[in-house]
């Protein structure tokens, strides 16, 4: 029955008894109570019959009952296209999803936003307005978290494009493609993780991959796509990482000193930027390495033609406690770099010379056929010059075996002293007149040589005194060492407490003198 009354389908509008049907059926059962005739012919009319007219369209397209069969009026919402907050009283929620293009009534159950029960806020209410507000809070909160995944699903693709063209360029060397591949990238931010990602990579695999990683990264400086300065962050990343790669790569210090020796050899990498990463003794030990790597690949006059042009100060790559000429020179022969001063070797002879009988001439003549002009303007030269007449002289007498060096010495091992610095003097000042800085390199060799004896007693001042009286070094190279305050030499505080009040001695009579 189309009109049916307690049997009627739940959703449907409910229906006044005076015009609607009590029966869901079009004859009534045997069971159901008697009714008069009029009403039985009234149930059994048509719709049509009984008044009901199809649902009109208002203006908007939306669709409204007539009222006549007990169903409620369109709520203002439908016509306005919301949906209605709340149904009416014993009667059907309407909205304008309820109606079909045809309009009839659906009797589908109403989808609102607020189908699961919660009551919806009115416009203008304060729970509306607290419920925005928190949905534009949940929007940022989304977008900044939608930020932070996208960045990290960016860097994470960035690494695997990484890895890929780093397996590529190790199988084809395809030098026009990986330039495109990192122009791709597009990412400049990334290129000095880039540059630490493809040696760390590469650092445990053959060598052929880590050759092929040195080669790629000498492609990528040459178009422009890395720096040295990227390589030198990565090479330093991986020197403070070497203790934990070492689990897994026990050579690893000698595959990242390959790394830079191979930057090197290519001509990318300058030595003069690159050696200051060592200085002060930090990392020294693997700047000799990479040397020694580099002159595998290139040879002894490629290294040592680029020490020179680099005038790396070798002395003050060494640890601050051992910075003298003869540990600078122990260092490069156990290291197999001795050609880097190659009058390295003249140091035990000119020692066995300035020990026995001779003449400053001879001496001179002697370095001079075993020497080239360049060298003496070299301040490890110099220095080895100084170190060795000083050495000589002094363990012929306050140094000799036996002597304690912790008293002040005999005043006849002084004088001998003094006697043989005497006739040094014309052999030193060959060296030192006239050039104040080779005067200040010598004072410093002295101050290193006291270092690295620990300082005996009065060597300082006694030596100090003979360079001043016997015209060896000036004046002013004495005030210029007093003042210098760099860290470059080892001892400095302990050699002025020896020598400290000869100097104001030696500025109060400067002073006087003026």
């Amino acid at each position: 029955a189309r009109f049916g009354g307690a049997d009627r389908h739940p959703g449907w509008p409910h229906v006044s008894s005076a015009s609607s049907p009590s029966s869901a059926s079009s004859t009534t059962s045997s069971s159901s109570p008697s009714l008069p005739t009029s009403d039985r012919a009234e149930m059994n009319r048509s719709p049509l019959e009984l008044g009901y007219k199809p649902m009109e369209h208002t203006a908007q397209g939306k669709s409204s009952a007539a009222s006549r069969y007990g169903a409620p009026p369109p709520h203002p919402s439908v016509v306005s296209g919301t949906a209605v907050s709340a149904p009416r009283k014993g009667g059907l929620r309407l909205n304008s999803s309820m109606f079909s293009s045809e309009g009839e009534i659906s009797l589908r159950p109403t989808r609102t936003a607020n189908s699961r029960g919660a009551n919806s806020a009115q416009p203008g209410s304060p729970s509306l307005s607290t419920a925005q507000d928190s949905a534009k809070s949940d929007q940022k909160l989304t977008k900044t978290a939608k930020k932070k995944a996208n960045k990290k699903s960016s860097r994470q693709e960035l690494e695997r494009q990484t890895i890929s063209l780093l397996e590529e360029w190790t199988s084809a060397c395809d030098e026009k493609e990986a330039v495109l591949c990192v122009e791709d990238m597009n990412s400049p931010n990334f290129m000095s993780d880039f540059t630490l990602l493809v040696l760390t990579h590469a650092v445990e695999k053959t060598d052929l991959v880590r050759s092929a990683a040195s080669d790629l990264l000498a492609v990528l400086h040459k178009a422009g796509q890395i720096t040295v300065e990227h390589f030198i962050e990565a090479f330093e990343s991986m020197m403070e990482r070497r203790e934990e790669l070492r689990v897994d790569v026990p050579k690893v210090d000698l595959y990242v000193c390959q790394y830079a020796a191979h930057a090197l050899s290519s001509g990318w990498l300058p030595l003069k930027t690159f050696y200051k990463v060592f200085l002060e003794g930090r990392l020294s030990p693997h700047l000799w390495q990479v040397l020694s790597c580099a002159c595998t690949m290139k040879g002894e006059d490629f290294v040592a033609k680029c020490v020179s042009d680099s005038k790396v100060p070798l002395l003050q790559i060494l640890p601050g406690n051992s910075r003298s000429i003869d540990d600078l020179l122990d260092t490069l022969d156990q290291q197999g770099l001795a050609f880097l001063l190659p009058w390295a070797n003249l140091r035990s002879g000119l020692v066995s010379r300035l020990s026995t009988p001779h003449t400053s001439q001879d001496v001179i003549s002697w370095l001079k056929d075993m020497t080239k002009p360049e060298w003496y303007e070299q301040k490890e030269f110099i220095m080895l010059v100084s170190t060795s007449v000083i050495r000589a002289v002094s363990e012929m007498t306050t140094l000799a075996e036996g002597v304690d060096r912790t008293v002040t010495v005999d005043k006849s091992l002084s004088e001998k002293e003094a006697e043989l610095m005497g006739q040094e003097k014309e052999f030193l000042q060959h060296f030192l007149s006239d050039k104040s800085s080779h005067q200040l390199h010598c004072v410093f060799a002295l101050q290193m040589l006291c270092h690295s004896l620990s300082f005996p007693k009065g060597l300082m001042l006694r030596f100090f005194i003979y360079f001043y009286e016997m015209d060896i070094i000036e004046e002013d190279v004495f005030v210029r060492w007093k003042e210098d305050v760099s860290d470059s030499f080892p001892g400095k505080g302990r050699a002025l407490f020896q020598v400290n009040q000869w100097l104001t001695w030696l500025q109060t009579a400067e002073e006087e003198s003026d």
